[in-house]
């Protein structure tokens, strides 16, 4: 079975996308000082493994529709889940 040249190509696009907003991610990460870092609950280590869950791949394919949620709205909840109760 062959996959429309159109999918393929929306999906490379979003691939590329995803690429550019992850190392956009983990240049302003890397930009904060250890104590700004130590305040969202990561150290600078975690940085790659914080945005790789953030940016993970979606486990649904393309669709043509935004995705549910947003790398936004992943470091949200991240930062919440940092958060003492």
């Amino acid at each position: 079975m062959s996959r429309s040249p159109r999918v393929t190509v929306a999906q490379l696009f979003l691939r590329a996308v995803r690429r550019w907003q992850s190392n956009r991610a983990i240049e302003e990460l890397s930009r904060l000082h250890d104590r700004q870092l130590e305040d969202i609950g990561i150290s600078r280590n975690d940085i790659p493994r914080v945005v790789a869950g953030l940016f993970r791949p979606e486990e649904v394919p393309f669709s043509g529709r935004a995705p549910a949620s947003t790398p936004e709205d992943r470091m949200r909840q991240a930062e919440a889940v940092g958060r003492p109760r």
